[in-house]
């Protein structure tokens, strides 16, 4: 029995029809795809910051991690050592450093210039009051011991009261504090009009995705890999040299300034993988939300 001639176009219609429906969902996962990958990158930029924020440009983690590694004291206990190397190679009795270089006024003036250097304030070394203690106190001891001070003395006093201020100066600034915020204001300068602006593409992205899509779960979908994916690529590399203590194989310069170091970098690599985690912690969530949405659908 032959068919009618109805039945066959009907048939063509709805095979014409079914292929016009593959070939445009084809094209939205397509149009999703590119959207996704760049929600990502926007996604990834926007946790880079974060991380950065909270790792290796947080302040309060930078001061504890100093006090942690006893810092104060050791520059303390270093630069005696090396002023009284300065004193002797210049005839001068080392009492001479007892009241002036103390570890109190090491910790005052440190400290100072690491806060002052990490919130982009002044960071000069005060060293006026330190260079009349030192001459009252040589002064003082000469005194003591009847010599008299004539011009070679005081220019001896001038070089070694001069010498002094140097090794106390360059034992003061912790020139690491320097390059983080050196590093810290150049990577702040690009994220200040940066992230601004992929945030606002971002959701656009977003917007496109789900509008993109006939059921809105769908793009929600996109929507979360894109954040496990921007969370992957922000904790992978950071989670993999944590498990190596790569960091451990820092190990240049004294003791405590090994610890300060590997302490910082530790705790800097473990806020990428904190902020990695909490946008796979998003997307778990969004795909909840997506499930729930497609339950309803049904």
């Amino acid at each position: 029995m032959s068919k009618k001639p109805s039945d066959i176009n009907g048939h063509n219609s709805k095979h014409k029809n079914k292929k016009n429906h593959g070939r445009k969902k084809l094209i939205r996962n397509i149009i999703s795809v590119i959207y996704s990958f760049l929600l990502t990158v926007c996604l990834s930029i926007i946790l880079l910051a974060v991380a950065l924020r909270f790792g290796f440009f947080d302040k309060g983690m930078t001061l504890n991690k100093i006090n942690e590694s006893d810092y104060y004291n050791s520059v303390y206990a270093e630069l005696m050592d090396n002023l009284d190397t300065i004193v002797d190679s210049k005839g001068v009795n080392k009492s001479v450093l007892t009241d002036v270089i103390t570890d109190k006024r090491v910790y005052i003036n440190g400290k100072q210039f690491i806060e002052n250097s990490l919130n982009n304030e002044d960071t000069k070394v005060e060293v006026d009051n330190i260079d009349k203690e030192l001459l009252a106190a040589m002064e003082t001891y000469y005194k003591e011991h009847n010599i008299k001070i004539d011009s070679n003395i005081k220019a001896d006093m001038d070089a070694t009261i001069s010498a002094i201020n140097s090794e106390y100066i360059r034992m003061i600034r912790f020139q690491f504090v320097d390059y983080i915020r050196q590093y810290k204001n150049d990577i702040y300068s690009v994220f200040k009009w940066l992230l601004p602006l992929v945030s606002v593409i971002g959701v656009i992205l977003i917007i496109l995705l789900i509008l993109v899509h006939k059921y809105p779960h769908r793009g929600v979908r996109f929507i979360g890999l894109s954040f496990v994916s921007s969370g992957l690529l922000c904790m992978l590399m950071p989670l993999y040299l944590l498990v190596e203590k790569t960091y451990q194989n820092i190990s240049t310069g004294p003791k405590y300034y090994i610890q300060f170091l590997q302490e910082y970098v530790q705790w800097s690599l473990s806020s990428f993988v904190y902020t990695g985690a909490l946008a796979i912690m998003i997307s778990v969530i969004l795909f909840v939300v997506m499930q729930m949405m497609k339950n309803r659908i049904r």
